[in-house]
């Protein structure tokens, strides 16, 4: 299957070029689809699993959780994270992202409305998950995102509990999950 927008050849099954961001009918060879999308996001389709050659770019890719933790949120070592999650890309281990979960965190490549934010992979939603505390669990919940959200190679429907070493994906970028520390 080719994009008719771009060109790429694509996996059979996908509903969305994950190069260009072309939206593409069910199982066909390329035809483009109507356009039916909420501000700039298609407003529902289903994806098949899709390669796994996600290009992610890190501004500073960090070095430890204390440093995520302080980069995405702001914090100081005067302020502690209630709960802390540090993901680190499955492809580049020296690609970490980490967030502050005392209060719930957006994922996504939305740079003005995300917490934790995926640059340069269009396969990822604007908005495409948020993490979340609930007593001493960590919580990963899909926001009705393009290409859903995966956990452990299960489509997440509802919100589900995640832990230190569960594999998340998003389009086709893949996280573990190295840290979650809900402290005490």
């Amino acid at each position: 299957m080719f994009c008719t927008n771009c060109g790429r050849e694509l996996s059979d099954g996908l509903n969305f070029c994950i190069y260009c961001g072309e939206r593409l009918t069910n199982g066909n060879t390329g035809t483009k689809a109507p356009q039916t999308a909420f501000d700039g996001e298609p407003a529902s389709a289903s994806m098949t699993e899709v390669s796994q050659q996600a290009a992610i770019h890190v501004e500073q890719p960090l070095q430890n959780a204390a440093q995520a933790a302080v980069v995405e949120n702001n914090h100081t070592e005067d302020t502690p994270a209630q709960g802390l999650l540090v993901l680190q890309d499955m492809k580049d281990n020296s690609k970490i992202y980490g967030c502050d979960l005392s209060q719930p965190a957006v994922l996504g490549r939305d740079a003005s409305g995300c917490d934790v934010i995926i640059e340069g992979d269009k396969s990822v939603s604007r908005k495409h998950c948020r993490f979340f505390c609930r007593g001493n669990s960590c919580f990963v919940e899909d926001m009705n995102s393009f290409n859903h959200t995966y956990l452990n190679g299960v489509m997440v429907e509802t919100p589900q509990e995640i832990h230190v070493g569960d594999r998340l994906k998003f389009g086709m970028v893949e996280l573990t999950v190295a840290e979650c520390d809900m402290g005490s």
